[in-house]
């Protein structure tokens, strides 16, 4: 067992740790500690893993027009195709630029993020792009 599981902590120590490895690998290490244990006939087992011992600091930042702006560049790409990726309209994206109006906290959150990690989301850009003549409808 690791130290990163056994430690107790507040919001700095989330920070920390979940600047040791991404959210998502830290959550598989863990589920596979869990099946492992399991397996094995750990006991207490339940006390170990559960949303009493951490919380995770998800409060937005606010952004300001030429935030969006500079997020947006860091993808390389248009307002169209950032408003697709954000999942609002064009004209919302061109108001959070032009100041008129704000995202909202989930937009803000993904744009977190992006910034966070925009080498990512640059290549995960690329994984999704299609022509728009193979594009896919939902129906």
């Amino acid at each position: 067992m690791n130290d990163m599981n056994e430690r107790k902590f507040d919001i700095e120590g989330a920070k920390e740790i979940l600047a040791e490895k991404p959210v998502g690998k830290w959550l598989a290490d863990g589920f596979q500690e869990i099946a492992d244990g399991l397996k094995n006939g750990k006991k207490n087992i339940a006390k170990k893993f559960t949303c009493h011992k951490m919380a995770l600091n998800l409060i937005p930042t606010e952004y300001a027009p030429e935030t969006v702006k500079e997020t947006r560049k860091k993808l390389k790409c248009s307002q169209a195709i950032f408003a697709q990726f954000m999942g609002v309209s064009l004209s919302a994206v061109r108001n959070w630029e032009q100041g008129v109006n704000s995202p909202g906290h989930a937009s803000c959150r993904l744009m977190d993020e992006i910034r966070h990690d925009p080498e990512y989301w640059r290549k995960r850009f690329s994984q999704l792009a299609v022509r728009k003549s193979d594009k896919v409808e939902l129906s």
